[in-house]
């Protein structure tokens, strides 16, 4: 299993450190499947599709913890642990 940055009530957000290119993304999980992958820098989906409401709120999430989310990305690809994101209480309702 990829190492989870964000384990929200309506989707996950992983990080696969095996990839070869070097982009900041996330990988998004909606129930049990990989659904997309977003930009961390612009929130742009790069492959897949998701809701508007999931897409709204993962950009929102990047806008409020970009730094942390480009170090987390980072530490992942260099197989180092990193600090995961907590859900607040209804914050990804989607």
């Amino acid at each position: 299993m990829a190492p989870i940055w964000y384990d929200g009530s309506s989707f996950k957000l992983y990080f696969y450190a095996h990839e070869e290119h070097q982009r900041p993304h996330v990988a998004v999980r909606i129930g049990s499947r990989n659904v997309a992958s977003v930009d961390l820098l612009s929130g742009a989906i790069l492959v897949g599709e998701l809701p508007p409401k999931v897409h709204r709120r993962i950009r929102q999430l990047l806008d409020e913890h970009r730094e942390a989310a480009v170090d987390a990305f980072q530490q992942a690809l260099q197989g180092d642990s990193f600090v995961r994101l907590a859900e607040t209480k209804g914050e990804d309702d989607a």
